[in-house]
């Protein structure tokens, strides 16, 4: 999930979030709780947004995300899907972003080759 937010007015570029245990701890928390990731109330979107500021290092704000990204279905930094993307990392799945190309997505798996049946991995 690479992320860019329009900061005063330039386009400002994040890499990839670091999702720590005590991130996945705090949405663990949210989910006992009962929030609602699909429909969140305003409350607990703006704790899902501080959980993906913090997973970034609190290089932005709560009020910089919002403001930086758009409700645009067209864009590829749709405010949605960017919550929908933090929302699988943080429960360590893989995020799929419609936008990104299937071709990027074969050049980033790594696979390792088939074993036997019944082999045992050499150590």
């Amino acid at each position: 999930m690479n992320l860019t937010l329009m900061l005063n007015g330039q386009e400002k570029k994040f890499g990839k979030p670091f999702i720590s245990g005590r991130i996945y701890r705090e949405f663990l928390a949210l989910k006992e709780r009962g929030v609602d990731f699909n429909s969140p109330t305003p409350d607990d979107l703006d704790e899902i947004v501080q959980l993906l500021c913090e997973s970034y290092h609190n290089q932005f704000t709560i009020d910089d995300f919002y403001n930086g990204l758009e409700v645009n279905v067209d864009s590829e930094n749709n405010f949605f899907i960017k919550i929908a993307e933090f929302i699988m990392l943080a429960q360590g799945l893989r995020p799929v972003n419609p936008y990104e190309k299937e071709a990027d997505i074969e050049e980033k798996e790594v696979t390792e080759p088939p074993t036997p049946s019944g082999a045992v991995p050499e150590l």
